[in-house]
């Protein structure tokens, strides 16, 4: 990845990331770690720099990297990809998860609980998941129960 003389010489300036905010995570990491090689930054200072452009969950995050995971450029890419590059990899596999034919209701609603804790999503976008994906008519006659939680709702189509 070459950078003109102009973003070489350009400030230190990166687009907030926050969990919340939708950008390119990859460009994000790349375009951090090229900027501090391209500058010749010391890794302390190019993370001091860092911090004002975290917010939120992003913050929170970084905060709680261990001294490991800071020590360094490839550790630190590591550590980011874990973080956002993966969950957005199980957010893909979430929206696309539906019941299987064969599958068990008790199987569906693991799978999707499971993801929906590991995305940290709140207990009614969980619900709005599973139910969205059970196959026909199971969805129907749960739906029209009008389930207040997940489990409420795979007990129903369980019977239903």
């Amino acid at each position: 990845m070459a950078m003109s003389s102009d973003q070489i010489n350009a400030p230190f300036n990166l687009e907030c990331l926050s969990d919340h905010h939708i950008l390119d995570k990859e460009k994000w990491i790349d375009s951090f770690l090229a900027t501090t090689y391209f500058k010749k930054m010391d890794w302390s200072e190019a993370l001091d720099r860092l911090q004002p452009a975290l917010s939120n969950r992003a913050r929170l995050w970084f905060d709680s990297l261990t001294e490991k995971e800071l020590s360094g450029p490839a550790e630190f890419r590591e550590a980011f990809s874990k973080r956002f590059l993966q969950c957005k990899l199980d957010m893909q596999t979430m929206n696309s998860l539906t019941q299987g034919v064969g599958e068990s209701v008790v199987s569906y609603y693991n799978t999707v609980v499971m993801f929906g804790q590991k995305l940290k999503m709140d207990g009614n976008s969980i619900m709005i998941k599973f139910l969205s994906g059970l196959r026909e008519p199971i969805k129907s006659v749960t739906c029209l129960k009008k389930p207040k939680s997940t489990a409420e709702a795979c007990q129903i189509a369980m019977v239903g």
